[in-house]
């Protein structure tokens, strides 16, 4: 992983199309207070510039699209490899994609949506928000295709999922939120990006201290629940 350096005695920084085309197989991630802020697939960015003109701030130019975070809101900026697959975290930058071994060759990131560490809670999202989730068939798989336990992780209670290949991934029990937060260090609720066509609600992953099963809601999808990410 490579670490962008910025200097703040310069009035611009620029990052070419050359020194982006070189990290085309990488993603760039924008981190504050450990949490995931932005990301781009490098391979869908023309240029990156610092302006220190007016507001501070990080200009990500696509073609015509421009996209703006302030320097008040990023603490680092990361290359993480879009590629890479790992059994397990190789080292402490996260996030990484763990191969669990599962049939369809889909790989489940060590971290949630908006987390910078596998323990990390993360963001909370209603079912409307929901991008990266996995699909039903993909948790299907993964409770099909793992044993997983109940344990703790650096203070963090959650089930760990370990292929039939030694792959494993760490799910906190991050609980669910709906005006106020429920559950937490004591389920995990992580939605699917499966609608239940059936009735109108969705498809999520449920788990506790006794198992680990596939759910469905009918009334709550405008209540906030994590999100681990699949490709």
């Amino acid at each position: 992983m490579k670490k962008v350096m910025v200097f703040m005695c310069a009035i611009l920084v620029f990052v070419p199309s050359e020194e982006l085309m070189a990290q085309s197989e990488k993603s760039l991630y924008f981190y504050h207070d450990g949490r995931i802020v932005g990301t781009y697939a490098c391979s869908d960015i023309d240029s990156i510039t610092l302006s220190m003109e007016n507001d501070v701030e990080w200009i990500i130019w696509r073609g015509n699209i421009v996209n703006r975070l302030s320097v008040a809101m990023v603490d680092s900026v990361y290359f993480v490899s879009s590629n890479s697959s790992y059994q397990g975290c190789p080292d402490a930058n996260h996030p990484h994609w763990i191969d669990l071994g599962l049939p369809s060759g889909t790989q489940w990131r060590c971290c949630n949506e908006g987390a910078s560490m596998p323990e990390g809670y993360g963001g909370y999202y209603t079912f409307r928000q929901v991008t990266s989730a996995p699909s039903l068939d993909q948790i299907i798989e993964l409770l099909n295709n793992t044993t997983s336990v109940w344990t703790t992780q650096n203070g963090v209670n959650g089930r760990e999922f370990t292929g039939r290949n030694g792959g494993s991934v760490f799910l906190p029990a991050a609980g669910c939120h709906w005006i106020y937060f429920y559950y937490v260090n004591l389920s995990g609720y992580y939605w699917s990006s499966s609608p239940n066509d059936d009735d109108g609600g969705a498809f999520y992953l449920f788990f506790d201290s006794d198992s680990a099963v596939s759910e469905w809601d009918y009334w709550n999808l405008h209540g906030e629940r994590p999100v681990r990410p699949v490709r």
